[in-house]
């Protein structure tokens, strides 16, 4: 079987459609590539044809404007069709010629295109993930909509590839302004959406496999100990408001757990000082001892007769939450690093204006490894799988450095004689 490229008019005159033929003896399928070449009115077929059309390599000339794009499309295009075709008579060794045309193009007319599957997508996995995983996917939707103008590149699922990738990190870097790592995140949530459409016979291009974004190593604010304690004794009396967001937040920072788990939690959940959680991301359950200031918060306000810690929106947390630190003097200035592309970019700001309700997670599993707590012990507790996802929310002070350093280097045996 052959394939190859042709160009045909179509019913708009001003345009020259790319068609892509699949001849066997007499027989002969024509695909329509719904890409094309502009032409001004007037001018014939083969003048088009002629000005930039390579028929020999099968290609848009550079002369034309989007040739890259249109090329590497047509190469992709043709590629799936071939891997389809050879798929299809390794299953079905006595297929004939009408098989194979109801195979590509009748099935191919009642395929969804991209952005319908991704809404059906986001539809069915609102019972499997977070309503903020859901956001995320909409969010990237309508960067992946908004770069489609922008950039007028086409969006399907053959056109998801490499030169797509680099076009929409640049797209995402000049218009949105996202670093480095919030591109990967991006980058992270479509191939789960392709990889799910793959999985389903709705696309067989597996390119997306290759996206990768360099990470630069994230700053992680946490807070120290004296802070910590600070926090904790801090008197709000005189505000309820930020007496129990704080109450709330430091029970994030003594028990490691996510804000979403610390909003369902109720008290019935703690048998022997353990909480019994079914983590709401990962589904797992998770058995969390709990010291005694987290103990000693539940008992205040079981004293009061609620049956949970008094949480309000995750939104509203954070708003309060930059007050409370301010109130408490987190006055420190720390110097956050991005990186935009290539460009270094360095923000300074005041401790408190980066303290969020996650700062509670990454405060416990810091000061648990400060404390001396193994790694594998502090994992447990705060439900991470993986070391790699771990890894990120570790820092650690430089007086543990300077500390362990001491302990290791300048303890009386390991002391070397001067050497004369």
């Amino acid at each position: 079987m052959t394939y190859n490229y042709y160009l045909n008019f179509s019913n708009n005159s001003n345009k020259i459609s790319i068609k892509l033929y699949l001849r066997e003896n007499k027989y002969c399928i024509v695909l329509n590539t719904k890409e094309f070449i502009e032409s001004k009115a007037g001018l014939s077929l083969n003048e088009v044809a002629k000005k930039y059309w390579d028929s020999k390599a099968q290609k848009v000339k550079s002369n034309y404007i989007g040739s890259p794009e249109i090329n590497q499309y047509l190469d992709l295009f043709k590629s799936n069709i071939q891997k389809k075709v050879r798929l299809y008579k390794i299953d079905h060794p006595d297929c004939n010629f009408d098989d194979l045309r109801t195979l590509l193009i009748d099935n191919t007319k009642s395929k969804k295109d991209f952005y319908s599957v991704y809404n059906d997508f986001c539809e069915i996995k609102k019972n499997e993930v977070t309503a903020a995983t859901i956001q995320k996917h909409t969010r990237l939707l309508n960067y992946i909509k908004e770069f489609e103008t922008a950039a007028k590149y086409p969006i399907n699922f053959n056109t998801i590839n490499l030169f797509f990738k680099d076009k929409f990190c640049q797209f995402l870097i000049d218009y949105k302004k996202q670093s480095n790592n919030t591109i990967s995140k991006n980058l992270d949530f479509l191939k789960t959406y392709l990889l799910w459409a793959a999985d389903r016979g709705l696309t067989s291009n597996f390119e997306f496999k290759k996206f990768k974004m360099k990470l630069t190593e994230t700053d992680v604010i946490a807070l120290t100990q004296n802070e910590l304690e600070k926090i904790y004794n801090f008197d709000f009396s005189n505000n309820l408001a930020y007496d129990r967001v704080r109450d709330v937040f430091a029970f994030c920072c003594y028990t490691g757990q996510r804000f979403s788990d610390v909003c369902k939690f109720k008290f019935s959940d703690v048998k022997d000082n353990v909480w019994y959680l079914r983590q709401q991301k990962t589904k797992d359950v998770n058995n969390v001892p709990l010291s005694n200031n987290a103990l000693a918060i539940i008992d205040k306000y079981q004293s009061q007769g609620l049956l949970k810690l008094p949480t309000i929106s995750n939104q509203k947390t954070n708003s309060h939450l930059k007050n409370v630190m301010s109130s408490i003097g987190l006055n420190d200035l720390v110097t956050i690093t991005s990186f935009l592309g290539a460009e270094r970019i360095e923000t300074t700001y005041k401790k408190y204006e980066l303290i969020g309700t996650h700062t509670g997670r990454r405060t416990f599993i810091t000061l648990s490894l400060e404390k001396g707590m193994r790694p594998e012990v502090v994992m447990q507790i705060s439900g991470h799988r993986d070391y790699k996802s771990f890894k990120k929310y570790i820092k650690l002070s430089n007086i543990v450095k300077i500390k362990e350093m001491n302990e290791i280097w300048n303890d009386d045996k390991s002391k070397i004689t001067k050497i004369a």
